[in-house]
């Protein structure tokens, strides 16, 4: 059970990683208006909270 759920929750980190990754230039480009911009910028940081609860999940069924 803890090994699938360990990779289940690994898998989702990784795809969240990416999507934060993507999101931060995206918050930056100016030829975005600055409403959406300010919308990425709430996402990605909302995902960055969540990676860390992920993170924290993940350290936590590891041990």
């Amino acid at each position: 059970m803890n090994k699938v759920l360990l990779k289940k929750l690994n898998t989702e980190y990784d795809e969240l990683t990416d999507k934060i990754a993507k999101a931060w230039p995206a918050a930056s480009n100016l030829d975005i208006p600055d409403e959406q911009r300010q919308l990425i910028g709430i996402q990605a940081r909302a995902m960055e909270t969540y990676a860390w609860v992920l993170a924290i999940r993940i350290c936590l069924l590891e041990k």
